[in-house]
Formats: C-alpha cells, sequence, structure tokens
C-alpha cells in the first residue's frame, strides 16, 4: 500500500478472521506466507475448493481515516507428488530375431495416484539410456502408450536376450 501523506507509517492484517488460521501477514512488509501446508489432493478429498479469497487492510498508525483494503485470491495448484507405479516388476515379450522396426514387443503400465484428469497424473514413458545404453539403441518406448518396439531392423541371433 501507498499512502500519500508525509511520514506515514502503515502497517497490514488480514481483516477476515478465517484466512488468519491459514495465512499470516507481516505487519510491516504485507508479506503474505501460509501457516501449514494446504495439499491440493487433501482439499479436493475435503470438497474444499483449491482457492482461498480473504480481505486484507492497510492502517495508517494514528492517523483518523479509514483503512485501505485489498481483496486477496489463493489458488492452490496440483502439484505432481506422486511417482507412477507400474503394475508388474518386469515385463517380458517375444520378438522374431529379424523383425522390422516399429514392430511391438509388449506394452508397459503405470499409474499415478494424482488425481484422474489433471497434468500431474498423466504417465509418460521412455527408456532410461543410461541403464540400457544398448538395449535403447536398438528398443524404444512409445511416450504416450508405453508400447515397447523396436527402433531398427532386427537382425540378430536367435534367443538373444536384452533387458
Amino acid at each position: 500500500a501507498v499512502d500519500a501523506d508525509l511520514f506515514s507509517n502503515i502497517t497490514y492484517r488480514i481483516k477476515t478472521e478465517s484466512a488468519r488460521q491459514l495465512f499470516s501477514l507481516n505487519r510491516i512488509t504485507g508479506e503474505l506466507a501460509l501457516l501449514q501446508t494446504l495439499d491440493f489432493e487433501s482439499l479436493a478429498a475435503m470438497g474444499v475448493e483449491a482457492s482461498f479469497t480473504f480481505q486484507v487492510e492497510a492502517v495508517v498508525q494514528g492517523g483518523v481515516m479509514p483503512p485501505g483494503q485489498a481483496t486477496v485470491t489463493v489458488h492452490i495448484t496440483d502439484m505432481n507428488d506422486f511417482s507412477p507405479i507400474f503394475s508388474k516388476d518386469l515385463y517380458k515379450g517375444l520378438v522374431a530375431p529379424n523383425a522390422v522396426k516399429g514392430t511391438v514387443i509388449t506394452t508397459v503400465f503405470a499409474e499415478d495416484q494424482d488425481p484422474p484428469g489433471t497434468p500431474a497424473s498423466f504417465v509418460r514413458y521412455r527408456v532410461d539410456m543410461e541403464k540400457s545404453l544398448y538395449s535403447g539403441d536398438i528398443f524404444d518406448v512409445e511416450t504416450e502408450t508405453g508400447r515397447v518396439i523396436t527402433k531398427v531392423n532386427l537382425s540378430e541371433e536367435p534367443s538373444v536376450t536384452f533387458k
């Protein structure tokens, strides 16, 4: 807040009582902070809207003028706070030693516990090239479907195993 009077000393406070349970407002700087963690999933499970609107005031100490008021709205956004979990620890697939590029070998599947339909719940797949450098040059996994496919035309000996 700004006061046009010379040498004014402004302090801030949260006017809305219920908001004081969740937020603190620095009396001198006006900086707003949380008093507790607000979790998007917990709020949704309780049927609470993920935004809070409340009134704050700016008061001139010793002044006779009414306080300045403003409306503050805080939106709680969803964080990607859950890792995807695969439905199996090990997936196996068979492919002909002379399979052509793009042959589907198997499909992997993982689920995420973030709220369905939110960006954080969308699972994407990729080959870990650090752990599977050689196999990653031959096989790939489709980002959205989890289908494991051949990246090249194979010319392998029968019974070769890749991980």
